[in-house]
């Protein structure tokens, strides 16, 4: 019986022992891990308070940058062109360094103005997270479906009905002058409504026909896709371009000098000297780009070869020369008084707009990446028209007919009007544009029924209301060449590269 007592004393001290170590190897196992949870917990919290120092950073170099700009002083000068900028925040300190690209002054300017911002957040003197940004100074008036700058009282800037068809963003510096159909009230709101996007004003209400204001019964959701919240209120006003020499220096390849005729530089694009008579844009038997210019009893054809890069120039008289692709702006100091075609490439044609010149369109403009009618899905075939009024042609030049389409791709400004001629007179006709229209004022498209009906000019594919406007979201963020920009003082973020060092 005793040696039963002392063996079994014998297990339990054993056993013990045995959850004794386990216990302390447990506790050890625990006490090893506990400094490096503890540690990958610190450095996690060091990342992300070198994270919002990094990007407190970002923030207030841009705000610096724009009161720069704001009051005429560049960021980047020939004396400090890369100027660094430093600070502290919570016990950390941070750097900022503005690096311009090579159409950002000090450098020759270009429309856009891309700096490159690389913000890095330390502590105690180590470097601990880095981030860099592209900002980009002024946006793109081709981020607009629709952008009018001033009011014209004889005219009110949207016929609003059932077959109204505007898609992507509006916005007037004055308040939106709204002729409401009230049809579009009957019944249950419609799956398509007549626009699809945001709406906005600077000022702090808009200007709606006798029963037409949607607040009445709130009735947002039969005009606007995204119902009130698609009518925004008191946006800064954007003050349109007023200098045409940006676009001049980018077709010349620099300041340009007295010239005759059409000149093709290789850093630049085509610079014409005077009226074009004609200007036709194809695409050859190979593939290739063509422009044709006529002015008088000169013909000039430029060729971009898609295979070399190059541009083969043949001028009047046989002349023959080879440039580099350049900048793809299109210039002329004289007015266009007929495009049409189809683009190819990504171009912007221009003419002086400050001394009053225009471009008229006498046909489709089409592209080569889409099919007509088909909204784009790439932006291979990019296309700017720029000028004082942009015309569509008179009846007598480009015959209209609701059932034949005029199908217009590009974005288009106009520092005064987007304008049918004739508008108010002559046959009805249709119209579809995919990009959109920027101008000092509403465009000037046709004469109307009561319910729509286009009687002169040109409505939408429907023959009712106003051309339809298909907004290319593509070309907001990336617009054809050198097309102009709502100010530089307006930034805003390209991309954005985080690190932790």
């Amino acid at each position: 019986m005793r040696t039963f007592e002392k063996r079994d004393r014998g297990v339990a001290l054993l056993t013990a022992l045995f959850f004794g170590v386990l216990c302390f190897a447990l506790a050890v196992g625990l006490l090893t891990q506990v400094p490096r949870d503890l540690a990958g917990a610190s450095k996690q919290n060091l990342d992300l308070r070198g994270s919002y120092v990094a990007d407190a950073a970002i923030k207030d170099t841009m705000a610096w940058m724009s009161f720069q700009l704001t009051n005429g002083v560049e960021p980047c000068t020939l004396s400090d062109p890369s100027p660094l900028r430093t600070g502290g925040l919570d016990g950390w300190t941070w750097r900022c360094l503005i690096e311009p690209d090579s159409g950002t002054p000090p450098n020759p300017v270009s429309n856009l103005r891309i700096y490159k911002l690389t913000a890095v957040a330390s502590l105690d003197g180590i470097d601990r997270y880095q981030i860099v940004s592209d900002v980009q100074g002024g946006q793109s008036f081709a981020r607009f479906s629709m952008f009018i700058d001033e009011d014209d009282p004889s005219l009110w800037d949207f016929g609003v009905g059932p077959y109204t068809r505007v898609t992507g963003p509006v916005h007037k510096n004055r308040a939106i002058r709204f002729l409401v159909d009230t049809s579009i009230y009957s019944g249950s709101p419609p799956s398509t409504t007549p626009f699809d996007g945001t709406v906005s004003t600077s000022q702090s209400s808009n200007i709606w026909s006798s029963g037409g204001d949607p607040a009445v019964g709130n009735r947002y959701d039969y005009i606007f896709s995204g119902g009130a919240s698609d009518l925004r209120t008191g946006i800064p006003p954007r003050p349109l371009p007023g200098d045409s020499s940006i676009l001049a220096r980018a077709a010349f390849g620099g300041l340009p000098t007295v010239t005759t005729g059409v000149v093709v530089n290789p850093a630049g694009g085509v610079f014409i000297n005077g009226d074009v008579d004609d200007m036709e844009m194809r695409v050859n038997g190979s593939g290739d780009f063509e422009l044709i210019i006529r002015q008088g009893p000169d013909t000039t054809t430029i060729v971009e070869e898609t295979a070399t890069g190059q541009r083969i120039v043949n001028g009047p008289s046989g002349t023959y020369s080879v440039a580099g692709r350049g900048t793809g702006v299109i210039f002329a100091t004289g007015s266009i008084n007929s495009l049409h075609g189809q683009n190819k490439g990504d171009h912007t044609i221009a003419v002086d707009f400050d001394s009053s010149k225009n471009i008229e369109i006498s046909g489709n403009i089409t592209r080569s990446d889409t099919a007509i009618g088909a909204k784009p899905a790439v932006t291979d075939d990019r296309l700017g028209l720029v000028a004082e009024h942009v015309y569509v042609a008179d009846e007598s030049v480009l015959p209209r007919n609701v059932g034949t389409p005029l199908y217009l791709y590009a974005t288009i400004l106009a520092t005064q009007r987007f304008e049918v001629k004739n508008a108010h007179s002559g046959s009805p006709g249709s119209m579809a544009l995919f990009g959109g229209v920027s101008g000092k004022y509403t465009w000037r498209v046709n004469t109307s029924s009561s319910g729509g009906v286009v009687i002169h000019g040109y409505g939408g594919l429907t023959g009712r209301g106003t051309p339809d406007l298909h907004y290319d979201e593509l070309l907001a963020t990336d617009p054809p060449p050198e097309y102009p920009t709502t100010g530089e003082t307006e930034l805003f973020v390209r991309s954005w590269r985080e690190k932790v060092l």
